[in-house]
């Protein structure tokens, strides 16, 4: 009996469900709080069924199953109760009514993983059916790298990048004319059959060809250095690309000059000296080295010049005297 109300109940073993009594009638019921069905129970020998609302149909509980099974009264064949959508998703019938599994939470993080997997599926393969397709333009003093999506949109999609700023050396008319030559006593590991094949075998045409011919020059006379017997390098800077032109096209034919002068008869037998010659007009403004006079400045200037890049340099000749 319940103190409060002075209705009868039953409860029922190992569960928290309280049965009351139905008024008027020795039954008891119990309401399930998420379906709302009205559960009664049969307190002699503890059987719970309930009635189906749609068909006034009784369903008894199988026991030790939780199971709720009606049985046809002329065939005798025993149906068994197929909870509804709504009752899968709020209840188990599986479990028993004493304890109500919360399915729908079940259900929701189960839809949570599979939006998921969805949607990395759809990141994978969407770079597949893209349409669009990348550009860089400029826009004032800045390059923007954007998508292009349709015509006449431009969506922005990374922060601008700084223009790279073109050096003054390269705009302005102001050259730098060097001379490096160094004598050296034949043979000399062979420098001239090692020069020609260099000027044969790279195209000068190019600027990175005439760098490429610059540094092979300088690293094959430091390999000659024990044979050097007198150095001399300058380097002068001029304001107009005409006058470096004409002071480039004097120091060349000086040096040609040299060649006649020192063209002997094969059957002569001398104590030759062999003159190498490297002429290069650069963008530089300033002169790219202090007059040199003495081996140990020759050999660092000589190393200088693999700094040189293909932008800057404007000319390259290679001479040298005997040329076999």
């Amino acid at each position: 009996m319940e103190p409060a109300t002075g209705r009868r109940y039953y409860t029922r073993p190992g569960t928290q469900e309280r049965y009351y009594q139905e008024a008027g009638t020795g039954r008891f019921y119990y309401v399930q709080p998420a379906t709302q069905r009205r559960y009664y129970m049969n307190i002699d020998n503890g059987q719970r069924y309930f009635i189906d609302s749609s068909t006034r149909r009784y369903y008894y509980e199988q026991p030790g199953t939780n199971r709720f099974y009606y049985v046809h009264p002329t065939t005798r064949v025993r149906y068994y109760y197929q909870p509804t959508v709504h009752e899968r998703v709020v209840y188990s019938y599986y479990d028993g009514p004493a304890t109500v599994l919360p399915m729908f939470l079940t259900i929701l993080l189960i839809g949570i993983l599979l939006v998921c997997i969805f949607y990395v599926l759809i990141m994978a393969i969407a770079p597949a059916f893209d349409g669009r397709r990348e550009v860089l333009v400029a826009e004032e003093d800045e390059y923007i790298e954007v998508i292009e999506e349709s015509p006449g949109y431009v969506e922005v999609i990374e922060e601008t990048l700084p223009v790279a700023t073109i050096p003054e050396d390269l705009v302005n008319d102001i050259v730098t004319v060097s001379k490096l030559q160094v004598t050296m006593v034949a043979p000399a590991n062979n420098i001239q059959s090692n020069l020609a094949k260099m000027s044969e075998e790279i195209d000068i045409d190019t600027p990175e060809g005439r760098v490429e011919l610059l540094l092979q020059s300088a690293i094959a006379l430091l390999q000659t250095e024990e044979y050097w017997t007198d150095v001399v390098a300058s380097s002068e800077t001029v304001e107009s690309r005409q006058e470096a032109e004409r002071i480039f096209e004097q120091l060349s034919f000086a040096e040609r000059c040299k060649f006649e002068v020192n063209t002997v008869d094969d059957n002569v037998q001398l104590d030759r000296h062999i003159i190498v010659t490297l002429l290069l007009g650069t963008e530089d403004d300033y002169p790219l080295f202090a007059e040199v006079n003495n081996r140990e400045s020759f050999k660092q200037t000589l190393k200088e010049l693999g700094k040189v890049t293909p932008d800057y340099l404007l000319v390259f000749e290679l001479l040298w005297t005997p040329t076999a």
